[in-house]
């Protein structure tokens, strides 16, 4: 509890800096019944141990007041004033249930029941001069535990929703303006995805619209971090001639933090998943042990099956939040590289132009940029994969020492098997799709030219032709995909048992002395060590190539934003001015009377490109914004 305390403290106090600089609603719409119990219930709570800590004081020595005991109620009491601070705070600054408090309250509960449960399996409450203390304990968990289930009800909107606020600063009153469901929710809402629930329940009475979807993140926007990816590229570009300007360090400057909590979780999953087998090891132990003279406690068995559930169910919600936080990352690449080729490719040279056509320029947008954003989703496994691979080989190595090299040779060996039906199952599938295209092109030329075909009578051959495409090109390659994945699930079947079978065989015939006989508690943990090793084994490769993939198409699209732009100095957009009046535009003036021009050279110099010689020289023209004008030439 101590530690709790201080790492409380020492977080409070920072975010409690933070809200003393923002502004606070007035207190005819923040200061309501809510915030009242709050401040009550949170008053009492900090009075609790301040309350013990007196109490110890009187009945011990003076000498003995200042130990562990003592020491831990007073950062108890200074942890609560903290929270009764930040309470106030939050609730009349932010708008939503502080993540910290929810956390710090779920903790306070829980370690206060693990030492009610010690007191009372050590016979506490039969010393009388300790009742007290165990009474004002009793009723801090009490007040603690209504004190977070008040913190947990969702505030009303209308109190902090201002509709004349529109600005996007978050350091003034616009926070509490109209903002995502999920930027709303307290912290374990979002683990949940509990604050989708409303919509949820709407698609049951209707169909979902676009206006019934709710606001994007703020910080996920494709506004804001597009803005975000131009300020750090356009640094990249002013400090070319000190460095080469990096598409990967401009982005990782923009997401990199929501990338490294990704990796965080994905390394907290890993962990989890490591767990498992040592945790069932453990409970089958137990099981064992029950048929022996000397079987282990039952509380054993009890808190073994207990944390192998609160380890399944923590291991879905990391897993959950890391694909929400790969996703949201993905999503934020996207939007910044598409944003960015938009802006280049109108300010593309005539040399540029030249060499990204159309076409090319498509690719981009639909090919290399689905492909960058597409590749965080899996990127961590290029580290994830190989940590994986060490733990789950050293616990195998543990369990039944070295016949598990045995299936993990198999393993390794199927890797290229699975790899070539893999790439055949691809090339099958394109080939089938041109197949379909061919087909439906036909049907349609056909009834797009039905009258000429009926007044040639020409049914026959292009029904021939149509069934030729379908019967010996179409269904010949679907039924060559299916065999193929026949043998895609033959493959998944028969690698799992071929590596137990081989390792326990080899183990029973070669070994069967170093870890023991062949228990069914070294098969169950060896074969979910098995099923940790080949999900990575099995990934890994496609990961590099899908990476290798993500690599080149970041270099095309890093060609494309250093390509050369055209000269923006050399035009000055004004506000654009239509008067109904006519008047003589002036050739050649530079002068100011230019506000009924839409369009004024002045001195101008044309060539076809930058590295030729000007074909037009001392062009001087001017258009109204009310002509209608036409330049023929080449």
């Amino acid at each position: 509890m101590p530690v709790l305390n201080v790492l409380f403290i020492g977080l409070a106090t920072y975010r409690l800096k933070k809200l003393q600089a923002l502004y606070a609603l007035p207190s005819l719409y923040t200061k309501t019944a809510v915030y009242w119990v709050k401040l009550a219930l949170a008053s009492a709570i900090a009075a609790a141990p301040a309350l013990e800590l007196l109490f110890t004081a009187s009945t011990q020595p003076l000498s003995g007041i200042f130990n562990v005991f003592a020491v831990g109620l007073l950062l108890q009491s200074i942890a609560y004033v903290v929270a009764l601070r930040l309470h106030h705070y939050e609730h009349t600054r932010m708008r939503k249930s502080a993540d910290i408090l929810l956390l710090y309250w779920l903790f306070t509960i829980v370690v206060s029941l693990v030492t009610l449960r010690t007191d009372l399996a050590t016979r506490y409450t039969l010393s009388a001069t300790y009742s007290t203390v165990l009474m004002v304990r009793y009723t801090m968990l009490a007040l603690t535990f209504a004190l977070f289930s008040v913190e947990l009800v969702p505030r009303k909107m209308s109190e902090y929703v201002l509709a004349e606020d529109d600005d996007d600063d978050m350091t003034s009153a616009s926070r509490f303006g109209v903002q995502a469901l999920v930027e709303d929710a307290n912290i374990f809402s979002r683990l949940a995805f509990s604050w989708m629930s409303p919509l949820l329940k709407l698609s049951q009475s209707k169909q979902i619209t676009e206006d019934d979807l709710s606001e994007i993140p703020s910080d996920i926007t494709p506004v804001n971090i597009a803005e975000i990816f131009d300020a750090h590229w356009q640094c990249e570009i002013d400090k070319c001639e000190k460095r080469a300007p990096s598409l990967i360090r401009a982005l990782w400057k923009t997401i990199g933090v929501r990338y490294i909590l990704g990796g965080v979780l994905e390394l907290i999953f890993d962990i989890l998943m490591t767990m498992r087998p040592l945790l069932l090891s453990q409970m089958l132990e137990f099981a064992a042990s029950l048929a022996t003279e000397s079987p282990q406690p039952m509380s054993y068995g009890y808190f073994y099956a207990c944390c192998m559930l609160v380890g399944q169910g923590l291991q879905s919600l990391v897993f959950q939040q890391y694909l929400q936080v790969c996703t949201d990352t993905g999503a934020g690449i996207k939007s910044s590289l598409t944003t960015a080729i938009y802006k280049k490719v109108i300010r593309l040279s005539n040399e540029a132009r030249q060499e990204y056509t159309t076409g090319k320029i498509s690719t981009l947008f639909s090919v290399d940029v689905e492909r960058i954003g597409g590749v965080t989703d899996y990127a961590h496994a290029i580290w994830s994969g190989p940590l994986q691979i060490l733990l789950a080989t050293g616990l195998l190595y543990n369990t039944l020492g070295w016949s598990v090299f045995a299936g993990i040779v198999i393993m390794l060996l199927s890797i290229p098997l699975n790899r070539r039906i893999t790439t055949r199952m691809r090339a099958l599938q394109s080939e089938q799709m041109k197949n379909r295209d061919r087909r439906t092109t036909m049907i349609s030329e056909a009834l797009s030219g039905v009258k000429v075909i009926k007044l040639y009578a020409w049914e026959r051959p292009i029904l021939s032709k149509i069934q030729y495409v379908r019967e010996s090109l179409e269904l010949v390659s679907l039924s060559k995909y299916g065999r193929t994945v026949a043998w895609t699930s033959v493959s998944m079947v028969s690698v799992p048992f071929l590596v137990s079978f081989t390792t326990f065989l080899i183990y029973s015939l070669f070994d069967n002395e170093s870890h023991g006989p062949l228990t069914a508690r070294l098969v169950f943990v060896s074969l979910a060590l098995f099923g940790l090793l080949r999900f990575p084994l099995t990934t890994f490769p496609n990961t590099i190539t899908n990476i290798v993939n993500a690599n080149i198409a970041l270099g095309r699209i890093h060609k494309l934003l250093t390509s050369d732009e055209l000269d923006l100095e050399s035009v000055t957009r004004l506000e654009s001015v239509r008067q109904s009046n006519h008047r003589s535009p002036v050739q050649g003036s530079s002068g100011s009377d230019n506000d009924g021009f839409a369009v004024q050279i002045t001195d101008g110099s044309f060539s076809w490109s930058s590295k030729e010689v000007a074909i037009l020289n001392n062009i001087n023209f001017s258009a109204l914004s009310s002509e209608h004008l036409a330049i023929v030439g080449r």
